[in-house]
């Protein structure tokens, strides 16, 4: 019972509310006029598409003219480097092509290997020449 009450009394007091917004003038900032004029320049999705395909095409080829226009300026210029011709030609005597750097290498890794061995002969001779010493007695 009490349940039925509180639910007749707000079904009352929502149709007084619904009442009184209705008899409010609309509350919308824009004018008819404005809304008319918002719609009409509402575009289609296709439309909308297109256009921004047109625009990003038409970006594309602004930038690469750009950069054909800029390819052209520095190809057009003279060359210019901080080395003179003299020490650009020193340098390339100076660089070593693949098959002579290898065989320099190979040649260093062998007078390496016989050094090495030299040391170790020159150090079991010495080994060698010293006398042999025991911690045994003669008996």
């Amino acid at each position: 019972q009490r349940f039925q009450q509180l639910a007749s009394t707000h079904r009352e007091e929502l149709a007084a509310m619904t009442a009184r917004v209705s008899t409010r003038p609309d509350m919308s900032t824009r004018t008819r006029e404005d809304l008319r004029a918002l719609e009409a320049k509402r575009t289609d999705p296709e439309e909308a598409e297109a256009a921004t395909k047109k625009r990003h095409r038409e970006k594309v080829e602004r930038h690469l003219e750009e950069h054909r226009a800029m390819s052209a300026r520095v190809a057009a210029l003279p060359r210019t480097t901080f080395r003179n011709r003299a020490r650009r030609e020193e340098i390339e005597e100076r660089r070593l092509d693949l098959g002579e750097a290898a065989e320099k290498h190979a040649q260093r890794v062998q007078e390496r290997a016989r050094w090495f061995e030299q040391e170790a002969e020159a150090m079991m001779s010495r080994v060698a020449a010293t006398p042999h010493a025991t911690f045994w007695t003669k008996e």
